[in-house]
């Protein structure tokens, strides 16, 4: 009698710590699972260039298992600008879940800051003071900070330097275009040539945004204001 109480309270020890061992030493089901860690997912919008992939790479690389950049293509020679644009507005305005981060035109800013986060918390007086002037200007809207840049485009002039050599001012010339030539300039060189009318200086006219662009480039070039009316039908 005597043993089998001292071999009950053995067994109910052996189960009483069995169990304990079970439930906190070595949890099954859920506590058992490995909680792994999901990288946090940021989508990128913009024309993916091989030059966008490695730096993507490099930063998926760098913080593996922390956040994770997946490109969305939008590419140049898919889709126009225009295009581009509208696509950009109709997935921000259904709030889609698959543009975090997104590139624009510069003369884009104002129309998409809407759907934007000002970024002036994230940088430094210090930081936008090494931007130049002008560039900081297009990433502003209402005084705030609403984009940064990434690169930008600028205008060139490419000319006939075999043609200029013909003519006896010609480092003169030279000089001038080093500087900015003048449409005065222009203009002179094409009567020089006898060139037909229009054919001496060609330029983006296609029907695109970029004719646009051009033209206010030029009236700002020449100290000029001017007034956009907007009509809608």
């Amino acid at each position: 009698m005597k043993f089998e109480k001292t071999f009950y309270v053995i067994l109910s020890g052996i189960l009483i710590t069995s169990f304990l061992l079970i439930t906190y030493v070595f949890p099954t089901g859920s506590g058992l699972e490995t909680k792994t860690l999901q990288a946090k997912k940021i989508y990128y919008v913009d024309n993916i260039s091989a030059a966008h992939q490695k730096v993507i790479d490099a930063f998926n690389k760098k913080y593996e298992g922390q956040i994770e950049v997946e490109a969305i293509n939008l590419s140049f020679d898919k889709f126009s600008t225009n295009e581009r644009k509208e696509l950009l507005a109709r997935y921000l305005r259904n709030k889609s879940d698959r543009i975090d981060v997104f590139a624009v035109d510069q003369i884009w800013v104002p129309r998409f800051a809407k759907w934007a986060v000002p970024l002036t918390p994230f940088y430094t007086k210090k930081e936008r003071q090494k931007l130049l002037k002008n560039v900081l200007e297009t990433c502003l809207c209402n005084d705030s900070l609403m984009a940064f840049p990434l690169y930008l485009d600028i205008a060139h002039l490419y000319y006939r330097d075999d043609m200029l050599r013909k003519l006896s001012n010609y480092y003169e010339l030279k000089k001038k275009i080093k500087v900015s030539i003048t449409w005065e300039d222009l203009a002179d060189l094409s009567r020089k040539f006898h060139v037909p009318k229009n054919a001496y200086y060609i330029f983006q006219a296609d029907n695109y945004e970029g004719l646009m662009c051009s033209f206010f480039e030029m009236v700002a070039n020449g100290n000029r204001s001017f007034i956009v009316t907007i009509l809608f039908f």
